[in-house]
């Protein structure tokens, strides 16, 4: 670029892309056939994006890698619960016994009225 000038695919797919991806890479290569310039800085461009692409699926396929995309949390029993299932507490009535509730009620902080909460919460 600093001796020739470049195609605007090339300059987009080059400084201006978020990630590499196949349609860039073809972009690449479909412009680095039509135009003359070292094959050599060409064939090293593509092949490290050709890389780049690779080596996320190389690296999880030899370590057995696989990301879990939710948050998890441990209950008493070592069993994993989605975090989306909890609901924030409000606050604990220490004494329900007197209302005809539990002991410790936990009341979740929600709009709704407490006759509309399906019971007992998940703890």
């Amino acid at each position: 670029m600093a001796t020739a000038p470049v195609t605007y695919d090339t300059f987009f797919t080059v400084f201006l892309e978020e990630e590499a991806s196949f349609r860039s890479t073809f972009r690449l290569i479909r412009d680095f056939s039509r135009r003359r310039g070292s094959k050599a800085a060409m064939t090293t461009i593509v092949l490290t994006m050709i890389y780049v692409l690779a080596w996320p699926t190389l690296a999880s396929a030899m370590t057995g890698y696989t990301s879990a995309l939710g948050s998890f949390v441990k209950d008493k029993q070592q069993n994993f619960i989605s975090f989306d299932k909890f609901v924030p507490v409000a606050y604990i009535i220490h004494d329900g016994w007197r209302v005809n509730f539990t002991t410790d009620f936990i009341v979740p902080f929600d709009s709704s009225p407490l006759s509309e909460i399906h019971w007992p919460p998940m703890i």
